[in-house]
């Protein structure tokens, strides 16, 4: 899949080279006219807007980050087989079976407080058979929880025909680091450790795909229909494995065979839903660079054009740095995210359409601003701007 983004992108950019080159020819606009010029700065703004568009486009259908150590549990019989091996080797090694206790989730509402919380609350449930459980504790904990922010009710035993059914209900917290580089275009991997209550026992938890209609990752099992995340989408939902690394042994005189065991973890995927980022974040910066614009088409060759830009341009610049604070505080992380460079691009376009106006007053003019009337900045405003951010999405999301 990777491989196949990178030969996506790359023919779009060659696409791209040619088009903007067919329309340099057709037009003739290497002659100089300014119709014709005007006409090939649009035309190759248009072309970087839908190269960016589409680089977006293979960044959220061909996500290759995923994580490589977990074992994804997408059938019964995938998950028969990795039992039973499991099984063999842990008696090879430590001559006695693990307990295998069949566990389920239904997740029924999540949301996300902060950049790092999640929240979520649903059903666990657990199937202990007759003469083989009789002496494991009944019950699971979220070892990833935040303290005092955990609460599980037991919500209902039923006796079936060869074992005991146990559910709870369950409010939990989580801590859970999530990679936000790409934003808006980022996405979030969840996964919910459960771990048995009795601890120390060599135990094994047993996703109950028998308990779900269908296990297809796609379809959401284990997600309730009703459930909805403000700003973001859910797109699959599987349980996987994973065998976590202790430094410890607990306490626990052999803990051989426990630290081999496999953690149950129950992963859900999540994109965000961009568009609203785009409208709130996005179309104000180009509004702002379109009012720029207009101002710099319409501006004339004395002092009173810079006091008409000065006026629009400080307003803007203390507009584009309130957003991006706000955008810091909403995200609360270290690093400098994707969409961050789109501010950064405003800083500098804001600073050259001054300095642009500064040189375009004064008496003595420079060539860049004298020829044919400012005509250079205007032609080169709107490829510049695209063409920069056409260049940090592909070193970003591409390389």
């Amino acid at each position: 899949m990777g491989l196949m983004k990178t030969q996506l992108a790359w023919a779009s950019m060659f696409a791209l080279i040619l088009l903007f080159a067919l329309t340099v020819i057709f037009t003739r606009s290497y002659l100089g006219g300014k119709v014709e010029l005007a006409f090939t700065s649009g035309i190759f703004s248009l072309l970087l807007i839908v190269e960016i568009a589409f680089i977006w486009y293979l960044v959220l259908n061909f996500n290759t980050q995923r994580d490589t150590n977990v074992l994804k549990i997408v059938d019964k019989t995938g998950l028969d087989n990795y039992v039973n091996v499991y099984s063999k080797k842990t008696f090879n090694r430590c001559k006695v079976k693990p307990y295998k206790i069949p566990t389920g989730v239904s997740i029924e509402a999540m949301e996300f407080p902060t950049a790092t919380n999640v929240f979520l609350s649903g059903y666990v449930w657990q199937k202990y058979y007759d003469g083989i459980h009789d002496n494991i504790e009944r019950g699971i904990f979220f070892p990833d929880a935040l303290s005092k922010k955990e609460e599980i009710i037991r919500s209902y035993v039923s006796q079936e025909d060869g074992y005991t059914l146990y559910g709870w209900y369950f409010r939990v917290t989580i801590k859970h680091t999530f990679d936000y580089s790409k934003y808006p275009l980022d996405f979030k991997d969840l996964y919910l450790r459960i771990l048995p209550k009795d601890f120390a026992k060599n135990i094994i938890l047993i996703p109950d795909l028998d308990a779900y209609k269908y296990i297809n990752p796609s379809l959401k099992p284990g997600i309730s229909a009703k459930t909805t995340v403000l700003g973001w989408d859910i797109k699959r939902s599987n349980f996987v494995y994973k065998v976590t690394t202790y430094n410890t042994s607990f306490g626990m005189h052999d803990f051989t065979c426990r630290e081999k065991t496999p953690d149950l973890y129950f992963n859900i995927n999540f994109t965000r839903n961009f568009m609203g980022t785009i409208f709130s974040k996005l179309m104000p910066l180009i509004v702002m660079l379109t009012i720029l614009f207009i101002l710099i088409v319409i501006g004339t060759n004395n002092l009173d054009n810079v006091s008409r830009i000065l006026g629009p341009v400080g307003a803007f610049f203390f507009a584009v740095i309130l957003s991006h604070v706000s955008l810091r505080e909403e995200l609360i992380i270290k690093d400098i995210v994707y969409f961050e460079y789109f501010y950064i691009t405003m800083y500098l376009m804001i600073l050259l359409i001054f300095v642009n106006s500064v040189f375009y007053s004064r008496e003595q003019l420079y060539w860049l601003v004298a020829y044919k009337d400012n005509l250079i900045s205007k032609l080169l405003f709107w490829p510049f701007f695209y063409f920069l951010l056409f260049t940090i999405s592909v070193v970003l999301l591409l390389l």
